[in-house]
């Protein structure tokens, strides 16, 4: 490209030469490539501006997950004190109650669960073990005693019969239809939501416990438990320990060591060499545990919610016209955190001019993402992933063609036949967890837009995924 000064030069020599007509043309031609640079110059700023921007907020979104982190595990850490005090308030609480009226506490405990979980029936069996029979103890539903019943416990129709010699919780297999499919969703998502509520839910239990207790003196039932337990274990040492309301040190609330009381004591978190504050940290990891469970069953059930969706024809795309260039820009910024942290770099090839895409921009973006995802994930560390877009104008069905490319290990050829209709066996092997779904939801979508998803083969990547997106053709 010739630079102003370059024209500007050519000018003085015309003018120099006597032509001054063509001095002026290349004056002319100099002020325009002057005022070019100039537009150009402006432009790289504000790309420059726009990118400090988006990183500000990259930085501003990790500084609010972080703190929603430690939120998490401030309620982790509440969770874990209020179930440990529930499980001492169940052992009391069914001492207190041997001597208790037991129907009114039942109706009393029916009560405060309706309220807490919406739950109409609530019966309590107890096993003759004689006769090997359940007797309902305690009946209530929809607010009304139950009749008295019994069922024999090798029964084969009764679920309650079964849970119990199988000492689990019954499950129920679904058939991978779309009807199935949204009715699995929605068991997960009822699931997620219930672990979501169990910290708020255990508090209200404890509060009820606690006015249970409220009018019995607990270092008496506690010293009962003790020689009860000692009688039965040739228990010598026993301590209940209650953590601190904001968080602190383990505070031995009650301790009896040889029958004699044990003096005020308190345990740091932290200590390594405290069986009490090691116990209290491997729950803690339980915990943890259940919560990154919690999340795997949260990302399931959008999945199948929105399968069922796809294969129900529920959900229709939007046409709008949108910058596929751009938004392969924010996918990529979206995914930068887990980019960094695989020493991975992305390569984007762009033709200088695109149309703009007529797509459901929701819906290709989640392609996108997919993808981007799935070469992140199965692509060793310290290295590269390209995608490539082009345009395919030169009949009536225009379309702007994409590919990614990664440099993994590829796919095998035996799964390729089903590999855009069922889970993915591959995804689900670099993902412990995952659902293997990814490919199939692109398929859906882009299906949903008149295109196919393809895998083509590429000299030195692994796998290599193919898709169209439709696009405004250009005038005529």
């Amino acid at each position: 490209m010739i630079t102003p000064t370059s024209w500007d030069k050519l000018a003085a020599e015309s003018a120099h030469l006597g032509n001054h007509a063509h001095a002026y043309a290349m004056a002319c031609k100099a002020g325009l490539a002057r005022e070019q640079a100039y537009k150009d110059e402006a432009h790289q700023r504000a790309a420059a501006m726009a990118a400090q921007l988006q990183i500000e907020r990259a930085q501003a979104e990790r500084e609010r997950l972080r703190e929603q982190a430690a939120r998490t595990t401030q309620r982790a850490g509440l969770l874990q004190a209020t179930h440990a005090t529930l499980e001492q308030l169940g052992r009391i609480g069914r001492e207190i109650t041997a001597q208790l009226d037991v129907d009114t506490v039942f109706n009393r405990i029916y009560g405060h669960l309706h309220a807490l979980v919406d739950a109409p029936h609530l019966s309590i069996w107890l096993l003759d073990e004689a006769t090997q029979v359940l007797h309902m103890r305690f009946g209530m539903e929809e607010g009304s005693a139950m009749d008295p019943a019994c069922v024999p416990l090798p029964s084969a129709h009764s679920h309650l019969a079964r849970c119990l010699r199988e000492d689990r919780e019954l499950e129920h297999q679904s058939p991978a239809d779309a009807d199935a499919l949204r009715e699995q969703a929605a068991a997960e998502a009822r699931r997620a939501a219930l672990l979501q509520d169990a910290n708020a839910t255990l508090q209200r239990l404890g509060s009820l416990g606690r006015e249970i207790t409220a009018q019995f003196d607990l270092d008496q039932v506690f010293e009962h438990l003790y020689r009860q337990l000692q009688g039965l274990l040739d228990l010598q040492h026993l301590s209940i320990w209650l953590r601190a309301e904001d968080g602190g040190d383990l505070q031995l609330r009650f301790g009896l060591e040889h029958g004699v009381t044990l003096a005020t004591l308190s345990v740091a978190l932290d200590d390594d060499a405290s069986p009490v504050a090691l116990c209290v940290r491997q729950a803690q990891e339980l915990l943890y545990a259940a919560v990154a469970q919690s999340a795997k069953v949260n990302r399931l059930a959008a999945e199948l919610g929105e399968l069922a969706q796809l294969e129900s024809g529920a959900m229709q795309p939007a046409l709008a016209r949108f910058s596929l260039a751009q938004m392969l820009f924010d996918v990529v910024r979206k995914l930068e955190l887990a980019v960094k942290e695989r020493s991975q770099r992305v390569r984007l090839y762009l033709p200088r001019e695109l149309p703009d895409a007529l797509a459901d921009a929701g819906m290709i973006e989640r392609v996108l993402t997919n993808l981007l995802d799935n070469a992140i994930q199965h692509t060793p560390q310290g290295s590269e992933i390209r995608v490539e877009i082009s345009a395919d104008v030169g009949s009536e069905n225009g379309q702007l063609l994409v590919t990614v490319l990664d440099t993994g290990p590829g796919i095998p050829a035996e799964l390729h036949a089903g590999l855009f209709s069922r889970p993915s066996p591959v995804a689900r092997a670099h993902r412990p967890g995952g659902s293997g779904m990814g490919l199939v939801i692109v398929q859906r979508l882009l299906q949903q837009h008149g295109r196919e998803i393809r895998l083509v083969q590429r000299a030195g990547y692994g796998a290599a995924f193919s898709f169209g997106v439709p696009c405004v053709l250009p005038q005529r």
